[in-house]
């Protein structure tokens, strides 16, 4: 005999393990749940992933390089490219605006691809006199009603009028 668990005497049943008590349900409770789910097993606790941040902008005019040069147009949407990169406004037109304190204006440098067009950390909104001060040629212009569509031609310094284009549609 192998030494070890010892052998129930024949003729005495073999102790049952103990059971957790368990209170019954009447029956028409019993009859009416649905079966539970087996729980799965536990995962050991992980550390929270951390939140993403936003990558803060830093742009090429500090907050006291602005100077009041073309105050009370309202609001623009002005492209990275001119307000991060320092790319002069090159592209610049007037749609119908989206809330009170906006102009219509939207100031492109003309680099701006498909993809970085349709990416919305790639705008910004910022007053007109903002814009203003990186590119002191859009002024004469700020005036000029919805619907106005005017580019820079490479080697230009002034902007020109734009017929054969027209406002993106959404």
């Amino acid at each position: 005999m192998k030494k070890g668990r010892a052998r129930p005497k024949p003729g005495k049943a073999r102790p049952k393990a103990p059971q957790k008590a368990r209170a019954k349900a009447p029956a028409k409770a019993r009859a009416k749940s649905p079966a539970k789910p087996a729980k799965p097993a536990r995962k050991p606790a992980r550390k929270p992933a951390p939140k993403a941040r936003a990558k803060a902008k830093v742009y090429k005019l500090a907050p006291e390089q602005i100077q009041p040069i073309a105050e009370g147009y309202g609001a623009c949407i002005a492209s990275d490219k001119i307000t991060v990169e320092g790319k002069p406004v090159r592209f610049m037109y007037r749609e119908e605006p989206i809330h009170d304190v906006d102009s219509g204006w939207r100031f492109l440098s003309g680099l701006e691809s498909d993809a970085y067009m349709q990416e919305p950390s790639n705008h910004g909104f910022y007053d007109c006199n903002t814009i203003a001060n990186y590119d002191r040629t859009i002024i004469p212009l700020l005036d000029t009603p919805v619907g106005s569509v005017f580019e820079k031609p490479s080697g230009a310094d002034q902007f020109a009028p734009v017929t054969d284009w027209g406002l993106p549609r959404d």
